[in-house]
């Protein structure tokens, strides 16, 4: 997946400008501030092609945020423009989307709640800070790791000539023994023989007090990398009233497209959202199996099937519901989204996960899996006047009590319970 685009944060006020930043690092966002309008523009002149999104303040010194709205919309107009100030005036609003502004942001009571402001910013750094503490904490540890092992090599070189030194030696007193040599000189020979000895057990001592020395350490290292993903809070993302609008999540299977190499499946709410994937564009051997609502009884829609399915590498199939996207790249890629009760509140996951890619394998076609038929829908049938009244589950089995049989006398349907107990009126009686 490409890298994430820069997002440009003009504020004169710090303090907002401090907590947008931070609240943005969290989500993985490069940033850039700066507080009046002259160094946005040479910043957005210089790096016009990383930049993505400016987050604009309307009350600026020295130059108004409406004109370098306007200096960005007329030189850059690819960047997205959001502005933001403490003004609610209907005319200020309508001049923003008049200069091409992609959205308002109203900052009300902004100065009531300096106090929680500066706490919140004040606890955000306070975690930094215990962070940065324990990653220090165990870098250093893996420093007194490595100069412990580095030491354990070089003393194991030290035992290894000494103990070469020693069956030499040994050789030479072999050697000596079976000569002449005065007696005086052998016994110069053992006591050296026994010095190198002892400095061998010296060795061999520090040898074991720096192998426990390295364990502790290594039990330490553990110990504070525990205690480190402890502080790391895991969050669960509240998606209610999240918004995320229509257009980003096809602009984001637009661009996991982008990266397909064998097959491809693609669900949408209706066909004519398949015109913003640029389809053309994909591989040729890629293949493409695409799921999305469509009437053939309508020009439009029967056109632009004609054109898809016109291509080798598509296939097209009816899916009622209009309730989601989705898009799988080649097992190793998966966007899923749930169309939520506004248009621009859709609930989204993205993972490129091997296990979640594996677990969605093992429920494909599985009716207990929460969205059966998402990843291998069944076939609708070839006539597609017949299409619009397919269905694509298969109807439920009914349990074996509910099967109801005719009565062979009377005609009425009973179950095989009520067969036990049932009393036929035109049964013939036995004489």
């Amino acid at each position: 997946m490409p890298a994430l685009k820069k997002v440009l944060i003009v504020m004169e006020n710090e303090d907002i400008t401090n907590l947008t930043e931070k609240f943005l690092q969290l989500e993985n966002y490069e940033t850039i501030t700066c507080s009046n309008g002259y160094d946005a523009l040479d910043i957005i002149k210089e790096k016009h092609n990383e930049i993505a999104l400016v987050l604009l303040d309307i009350l600026l010194p020295s130059m108004s945020g409406y004109d370098i709205l306007a200096e960005i919309k007329s030189k850059y107009p690819k960047i997205l423009v959001i502005l933001y100030t403490a003004k609610n005036f209907f005319e200020d609003i309508q001049k923003g989307k008049e200069l091409g502004a992609d959205g308002y942001l109203l900052l009300k009571g902004f100065n009531d709640d300096d106090k929680l402001i500066n706490n919140l910013i004040k606890s955000v750094n306070l975690k930094d800070d215990q962070i940065k503490t324990m990653i220090d904490a165990i870098n250093l540890k893996e420093q007194q790791i490595n100069r412990l092992s580095k030491s354990l090599e070089i003393k194991n070189q030290k035992i290894k000539a000494l103990e070469t030194s020693i069956n030499l030696k040994e050789e030479e007193v072999k050697e000596l023994k079976s000569s002449t040599v005065k007696k005086d000189l052998l016994a110069e020979k053992d006591e050296e023989i026994e010095e190198y000895q002892k400095k061998l057990t010296i060795l061999k001592g520090e040898l074991e007090k720096a192998d426990e020395i390295l364990e502790a350490l290594e039990i330490e290292n553990e110990r504070l990398r525990k205690y480190l993903a402890s502080k790391a809070e895991a969050k669960i993302i509240d998606s209610t009233f999240m918004v995320i609008p229509k257009s980003e999540i096809l602009k984001k299977i637009r661009e996991i497209l982008g990266n397909a190499v064998h097959y491809v499946t693609i669900v949408v709410p209706d066909i004519n959202d398949l015109q913003d994937l640029h389809l053309y564009e994909v591989r040729f051997s890629v293949n493409l199996k695409i799921m999305c609502n469509f009437d053939p009884s309508l020009e439009e829609d029967a056109k632009l099937l004609a054109e898809l399915e016109s291509l080798d590498n598509i296939t097209i199939r009816l899916y009622e519901d209009r309730d989601r996207f989705l898009i799988d790249r080649d097992g190793e890629e998966l966007l899923f989204s749930i169309v939520g009760s506004s248009e621009d509140n859709n609930l989204v996951i993205y993972t490129k996960d091997p296990k979640h890619l594996a677990k969605k394998s093992k429920f494909d076609g599985d009716d207990r899996f929460p969205f059966p038929f998402i990843f291998k829908p069944p076939k609708p049938p070839g006539d597609l006047a017949l299409a619009g009244r397919a269905q694509l589950r298969h109807p439920p089995k009914k349990k074996e009590s509910e099967i109801k049989i005719a009565c062979q006398y009377c005609g009425m349907e009973l179950t095989k319970e009520d067969h036990l107990t049932h009393s036929c009126k035109k049964k013939p009686k036995k004489t």
